[in-house]
């Protein structure tokens, strides 16, 4: 009897740190959605809006990117062009799932850069036998952006935010051509309005 009751209860702890640590405990909720880590987990983007629900021609979103390719050094951030990487120039644009696509701009700029620079806040919890880090992405830099009514083309799906290079260095063989950061909008579209939906 006293073996059931044990079993039980460590059954119910598990599961209750299981719970606390995919909610993160409440803890740190930034609002940001949709953010997935480009090649190498050096660079990402994100998205924020107060409004889940908009007019299909004012869905407008705070855009955060940059990278995580700094090294903190006692408060100073260490230049990454010490580590032979470079990426002179980008573009950012929309897609949605059908292919359709929209360029928000085209950047004659290094993205390697303090403007751009993402830093990552760990927060280290200890729940009973159990320690574990939750992440929280803090973006330097950020704009907001405007997804054109025709790209929300199907009742639901996905609008992909991505940025991408066509003369980025990033492990020192050369210049190629590739994404660097995709977010992913998702919604649903009912009549004239969409409704932004988590990943």
């Amino acid at each position: 009897m006293k073996m059931k009751k044990l079993t039980s209860l460590l059954l119910a702890l598990v599961m209750l740190f299981t719970a606390l640590t995919l909610s993160g405990c409440g803890e740190k909720n930034t609002g940001l959605y949709g953010y997935y880590d480009g090649p190498g987990n050096y660079f990402m983007c994100a998205y924020e809006s107060n409004l889940r629900e908009f007019d299909i021609d004012r869905v407008n979103l705070r855009l955060y990117y940059g990278g995580t390719y700094n090294i903190e050094n006692n408060g100073e951030i260490l230049e990454i062009s010490k580590f032979g990487m470079s990426v002179p120039s980008f573009e950012l644009y929309i897609e949605n799932e059908d292919g359709d696509r929209h360029t928000i701009k085209k950047v004659e700029e290094e993205l390697i850069s303090h403007k751009y620079y993402v830093h990552i806040d760990w927060d280290y919890h200890n729940f009973l036998l159990f320690e574990y880090y939750d992440t929280t992405p803090v973006f330097l830099y950020h704009e907001v952006i405007t997804i054109p009514a025709e790209l929300f083309a199907n009742d639901s799906g996905y609008i992909s935010i991505v940025i991408y290079s066509d003369n980025a260095t990033l492990d020192g063989s050369g210049p190629q051509s590739t994404i660097l950061a995709e977010g992913r909008v998702c919604y649903e579209r009912v009549g004239n309005k969409v409704v932004l939906t988590e990943d």
